[in-house]
């Protein structure tokens, strides 16, 4: 009698996201394009210049729709939900983190590398804290500052100053806004209140397989 292998084969993101139905693909394409059009509404004229900062981005989202669909749906989160998302009255998500977005998706599906230094600093720093990261470490770190007064452990903060000086030369903390609602707004991470303030900081779910991908393209 032969005995059967039983072990469970580890299925990386990349092959959820390829696995995805080609039906629930183009759903989600189709929702895309629909958010987008309900977005261009809100928008006025900035949809139609093609030099605003919004158009660029919007059309680069639609250029790669297909890996978005495919990412999105494997999230499981909707079009509506990130395109869409409502900051206050007069503004929708940040446009310019549409971006990151597309680098994103073009990573989890596609596997491609290209992905904004500062997002990349931004992961490896959030995902070296057993917990969450104060907004205020983030901006240190993405501003290569010193932030060895706010880490009292010094193995970690030794750490971050060596992943700093690798992936980042400067940056400003609108990039640090960015990052961190990208990654809340993919459920790949959850902006908390922390050190006492309201939604203070974030904390990475890191058990997700989308950073276990993420470690095997760009840890050292």
């Amino acid at each position: 009698m032969t005995r059967k292998n039983t072990k469970a084969v580890e299925v990386s993101f990349r092959d959820t996201c390829n696995a995805i139905a080609q039906d629930r693909v183009d759903a989600m394409i189709l929702a895309i394009e629909e958010s987008f059009a309900r977005r261009d509404t809100f928008e006025g004229a900035a949809a139609l210049d093609s030099s605003s900062s919004y158009a660029k981005n919007r059309n680069a989202v639609l250029a790669n729709k297909v890996a978005v669909a495919r990412f999105f749906c494997a999230l499981n989160v909707t079009a509506a939900g990130v395109i869409e998302r409502k900051v206050s009255a007069t503004k929708m998500f940040n446009a310019k983190a549409l971006k990151k977005i597309v680098e994103l998706s073009r990573f989890a599906v596609l596997g491609e590398r290209k992905i904004e230094n500062v997002m990349k600093a931004f992961v490896f720093c959030s995902l070296a804290f057993d917990g969450a990261i104060s907004n205020a470490t983030n901006k240190n770190f993405l501003s290569n500052l010193d932030f060895s007064q706010i880490v009292n452990d010094s193995d970690l903060a030794s750490y971050l100053a060596d992943y700093q000086h690798a992936f980042i030369s400067g940056g400003k903390d609108t990039q640090s806004s960015q990052a961190r609602n990208v990654l809340d707004v993919l459920g790949l991470g959850s902006i908390v209140n922390c050190e006492n303030r309201s939604r203070g900081g974030i904390e990475l779910h890191r058990d997700h397989a989308f950073f276990a991908d993420f470690n095997t393209a760009f840890r050292k």
